[in-house]
């Protein structure tokens, strides 16, 4: 399936009307979302106006959206809350989107941003890239975590709906990646954080295959949905600290008095669910450990110890069945965003961008 992403002309308004009008038809959660006000007027305004619009094409069958709103004011509630107020000529907003349910899982999403955003370097020049999520919205969050975007704030917008507010400097991370090593990195890595830095060269995408590494992992990576990767590595001392050391037994045998002990410290990711959570799959990482000798032979034996070597996706097949896997045994945060990010830091799949010295 080729489907290809390509900027929008007033010719495709009717076509992406009748798109936005099925996907609002089909959501579940239509407070997670913008696109009902969407008109025939409005779209041919924005495109007149030298706004963009990216869409995904299929067989001529448009199946993805996205809008790009050039045209910010100071007075704009999402400049506002982010404080940018005398940089607002610098400043672009991903503003409403949809795709096609029929096509989700095959990244669209990202890959109009990305479209977008060459765009936007090339044509507008701007240096910061603004968007709304719905903090419940996972899936959106975690794509737009995983290209460089950064929540910003929490806060209430279009009347008094829930949002977060993320931001990506376009220009930043060329104009600021500079390494004391001269280093190219992966965009995602932070050259201000030597935590951040080190975790990138000596630890993410190292094939690992002892348990206790592994083990760890998949604890952390549980506490990181909804969040940040660089949130969680922060804290990883603390959480070490808080969590005996990761010793699986220990965490298998916590009790109520223990639960209270972790949501009271302030130097972790105070999440009752998610502690809870690490209780449980530590018992059932044991059970797969008695299954298959090891954590490792189970977690491998999905891509007969190969590597996979892909770049550029939240999810993928393989995600997908070793979520579904997990959850069928009883694991709790476990996703498929979640997975495919673990099996990024365990080495399974390996994901060093193009221009990373570690690129293979």
């Amino acid at each position: 399936m080729e489907i290809l992403i390509e900027e929008a002309t007033i010719n495709d308004i009717d076509k992406i009307i009748k798109l936005k009008q099925e996907v609002w038809d089909k959501l579940e959660n239509k407070d997670w979302y913008i696109i009902d006000s969407i008109n025939q007027e409005w779209l041919k305004k924005r495109l007149e106006n030298s706004e963009i619009i990216i869409k995904a094409v299929d067989k001529n069958k448009i199946v993805g959206f996205l809008i790009i709103n050039n045209n910010l004011k100071k007075e704009k509630d999402i400049i506002k809350k982010v404080n940018l107020e005398e940089q607002t000529d610098i400043c672009i907003e991903l503003s409403n989107g949809a795709v096609d349910s029929a096509y989700r899982g095959n990244h669209l999403y990202i890959k109009m941003i990305q479209k977008a955003e060459k765009i936007i370097k090339s044509r507008y020049h701007k240096k910061y890239i603004l968007a709304t999520v719905h903090p419940d919205n996972i899936a959106s969050l975690n794509s737009l975590l995983k290209i460089g975007y950064e929540v910003k704030c929490r806060t209430k917008m279009y009347g008094d709906l829930d949002r977060y507010i993320v931001i990506k400097e376009l220009n930043g991370w060329i104009l600021n990646m500079i390494y004391k090593d001269n280093k190219n990195r992966c965009k995602w890595c932070n050259p201000k954080n030597e935590l951040y830095i080190k975790y990138h060269d000596k630890e993410w995408g190292q094939p690992s295959y002892e348990d206790k590494y592994l083990f760890e992992m998949l604890i952390l990576e549980s506490f990181q949905a909804g969040l940040s990767w660089e949130c969680v590595l922060n804290k990883w001392e603390a959480f070490k600290e808080a969590f005996d050391n990761f010793e699986i037994d220990k965490i298998c045998n916590y009790d109520d008095e223990k639960i209270k002990e972790l949501l009271e410290n302030s130097n972790i990711i105070r999440n009752k669910l998610k502690i809870n959570a690490a209780i449980n799959n530590s018992k059932i990482f044991k059970e797969i450990q008695k299954e298959y000798q090891t954590f490792s032979n189970y977690i491998w034996h999905f891509t007969d110890n190969n590597i996979v070597y892909e770049i550029d996706k939240t999810s993928s097949e393989l995600s997908d069945i070793i979520s579904k896997d997990l959850k069928k045994r009883g694991m709790k945060f476990v996703g498929t965003t979640i997975i495919y990010s673990y099996l990024q830091a365990i080495g399974v799949i390996y994901s060093h961008e193009e221009g990373c010295f570690l690129k293979k």
